[in-house]
């Protein structure tokens, strides 16, 4: 992140005001079958990234006082108790916990920090999923809107969340669910 974040300010003069941090993994191991490997992986790319890739720009953004807007990729996954994704799930609320705490920190500095809890979004990495199992079929009779999202609606609410009409949300974990 720090490399990357360095071209970037070299290249625009300034660190961006915007950072969303979207890289993640999925993957599922029951409780018996977990290895310290497995959970260390999903807390290294989706929690441990998510705080120090934030970490790093908000240093930038306050060392050069300059405003900002992180949003974290969270997931439904916090609000359920699926089997086998024990390590996804507590990689996940980790991230809500640092979005809240982070932006309690970085409000001083005039930086807002929120996170979205996607549900089952229409990506490669559901379609996947559903392909594997009768999941989406499931996933979507429990749903209010009884289908499944696109990625448009959710980068929609991250645009928002990124601009100044969002301004008095800050160290929320907001749902993108289809009302599950």
């Amino acid at each position: 992140a720090d490399e990357l974040l360095k071209a970037i300010i070299q290249k625009y003069g300034r660190p961006p005001n915007i950072l969303v941090n979207s890289a993640g993994i999925l993957s599922a191991s029951s409780t018996l079958d977990m290895t310290p490997e497995f959970l260390q992986r999903m807390l290294d790319v989706n929690l441990k990234g998510t705080f120090f890739t934030s970490q790093a720009v908000c240093r930038e953004l306050s060392a050069a006082k300059l405003p900002g807007a992180i949003v974290n990729f969270s997931s439904v996954a916090v609000r359920t108790n699926a089997p086998g994704m024990a390590a996804y799930t507590a990689s996940k609320a980790g991230v809500d916990a640092i979005t809240k705490c982070m932006a309690k920190d970085m409000s001083q500095y005039n930086i807002r920090v929120n996170s979205v809890q996607p549900g089952w979004i229409d990506t490669p990495l559901t379609a996947a999923l559903a392909a594997q199992s009768d999941r989406k079929e499931a996933w979507t009779n429990r749903l209010a809107t009884k289908r499944i999202g696109q990625p448009q609606e959710v980068a929609e609410l991250i645009v928002f969340l990124s601009s100044d009409r969002a301004s008095y949300i800050n160290g929320s974990n907001i749902s993108i669910d289809g009302g599950f």
